[in-house]
């Protein structure tokens, strides 16, 4: 059911973007909800979504969110549902915060720092296979940051 699915947190991303016009690629939605669900783990010790993060060629990706959104590659997104559903505040603040980062620093840096050796991404992607990158990884890797800046970047 949507309600329960990561659409709703995509489609608030998409909805925040496309009203300050701002073009939003598939790839810069997934780096984003990444970053929303670091933030999130930082501050409550548990996962964002109910979807898993798999270690794609790009980043991190939750394939739910692009089967749905792929052909959204060049921006112009539209959300899923017609009707904006409601966010639990903490979640919502969390999408904020990682849209504030990604806007500070750029999508393609955000890319980049996922890729850094020793992220859980870098330790779970393969060329052969599709793997799931475990929230323990996630929630281990970036706890140990000591501030927003360096959240992405260690």
């Amino acid at each position: 059911m949507y309600e329960d699915m990561c659409y709703k947190y995509a489609d608030y991303v998409i909805r925040k973007y496309n009203e300050e016009k701002v073009l939003l690629s598939n790839k810069a939605l997934q780096k984003i909800l990444f970053l929303a669900n670091v933030i999130y783990a930082r501050k409550t010790g548990t996962k964002m979504f109910d979807d898993d993060f798999y270690a794609w060629e790009y980043g991190p990706v939750m394939p739910s969110i692009y089967a749905n959104y792929s052909r959204y590659q060049t921006g112009n997104m539209l959300p899923i549902s017609l009707r904006e559903e409601n966010i639990d505040f903490e979640k919502s603040m969390a999408l904020k915060e990682a849209m504030n980062y990604a806007e500070k620093i750029g999508i393609q840096k955000l890319i980049d720092n996922t890729h850094k050796v020793g992220t859980p991404w870098q330790n779970s992607f393969s060329q052969d296979a599709l793997n799931k990158i475990e929230f323990s990884d996630i929630l281990k890797f970036y706890s140990v940051q000591k501030n927003f800046d360096g959240l992405i970047e260690a």
